[in-house]
């Protein structure tokens, strides 16, 4: 088990020794000008342990990792460009976080004890620190804007609220009853397969997305698509008939199965399939476009995030449109499917976006029609 603890000077050395594997290791993994071999200074080290913010992450008696805590207003954020703050409440400032390489779960660590420090944290990072950013977003952070140190150099700033709507979906997503069942298993879907699809009956919304996304210029005959839980096929073949290349995915290896059928019927040869849980791929900007339509493994803020990442074009995000009062009270998914949770996830990152709604027509067998509010997002990254 790891523990987090304040520093003392006799650590100085071991906690510069941890400095240096972190400098050796953002210089061979492609980031080479934020620490270099000079940062941070040994006086920096000595005064952060004298003035008690200095951390240190163990386990056991053997440090293995370390950090700032700081406290009070940091002169570097008062300037924010190209993005706000959240809040002006008052925040802790996570600085110099390092680990030696030798144990997983630094950083988690760091961010448990600062989150039980803190309902408000910033932190930057430099723009060719990949690996921090990830890790960042993952663990809740979003993106704010770019902030400039002393020297003038430009840091990519982000912030974790604890009442903010990132949190606040991924609380959803984590209550809700769906992902602790035997529902959210491969067999589950496997089961489900089926050569139509298995979604909403009918092509209304398979029109109206695809239409639109063409007629505005975000599909053309040039444009590779990934989409995301791709089941039967439904999109797969209408993005086949208007776009160079369709990658198809889905971790069932029956849907896949039943979406490769469907195409080879159709004479569609320009689609790939791949069954792989679209939360391990590493494809950044690969795709003009991904797309995810009712898809219950994008309903939390780390699907989107990662879906932003896959693409330089469009992501498109299509699930229900309901509301998110006494969304908690519905147990399967606490409200986590709602297109709301990703559009106000959305306006707290600073992102612009496009809302089609689509209204479900539902007429069960005897019984009264019924009509159930659905949503589009599509969110251009070029004009976003």
């Amino acid at each position: 088990m790891l523990t987090v603890r304040r520093a003392v000077q006799a650590e100085f050395d071991v906690i510069m020794g941890i400095y240096k594997i972190a400098q050796d290791f953002m210089i061979r993994t492609g980031n080479p000008n934020q620490w270099k071999h000079s940062d941070p200074a040994p006086e920096q080290i000595e005064a952060d342990i004298e003035n008690g913010i200095c951390h240190v992450i163990c386990e056991g008696e053997e440090i293995h990792g370390v950090f700032a805590l700081c406290e009070g207003t940091d002169p570097t954020y008062l300037y924010i460009e190209d993005g706000e703050w959240m809040n002006d409440a008052p925040y802790v400032a996570i600085h110099r976080i390092a680990g030696d390489q030798k144990i997983h779960g630094i950083f988690t660590s760091a961010m448990e004890y600062c989150k039980t420090y803190a309902d408000n944290i910033r932190i930057d990072t430099h723009k060719e620190n990949r690996v921090m950013q990830r890790v960042l977003a993952k663990h809740g952070f979003s993106r704010r804007g770019t902030i400039y140190l002393k020297n003038g150099e430009p840091r990519i700033a982000f912030q974790w609220c604890k009442s903010s709507w990132r949190n606040r979906w991924e609380i959803a997503y984590k209550s809700a009853a769906f992902y602790r069942s035997e529902k959210n298993a491969n067999d589950f879907w496997d089961n489900m397969a089926q050569e139509n699809g298995g979604g909403l009956s009918g092509e209304g919304h398979i029109d109206l997305i695809m239409t639109q996304l063409h007629d505005s210029g975000l599909l053309n005959e040039q444009s590779t698509v990934l989409d995301i839980g791709c089941g039967g096929g439904d999109y797969v073949v209408r993005a086949a008939e208007i776009c160079r290349h369709v990658t198809a995915l889905d971790y069932s290896e029956k849907m896949i199965a039943a979406c490769r059928r469907r195409c080879e019927k159709k004479a569609i040869t320009n689609v790939s399939y791949e069954t792989v849980d679209f939360m391990e791929m590493k494809t950044e900007g690969k795709y003009d476009c991904v797309l995810a339509c009712l898809n219950p493994s994008t309903y939390h803020p780390d699907a989107l995030d990662i879906m932003l990442s896959m693409t330089t074009g469009t992501v498109v995000y299509f699930s229900m449109d309901s509301s998110l009062e006494n969304a908690d009270a519905e147990p399967i998914y606490c409200g986590c499917n709602s297109v709301r949770y990703a559009e106000e996830y959305l306006k707290e990152m600073g992102i612009r976006y496009q809302k089609i709604p689509y209204t479900y027509h539902l007429v069960p067998e005897n019984k009264e029609e019924r009509k159930i509010d659905f949503a589009y997002l599509v969110i251009n990254k070029v004009k976003a």
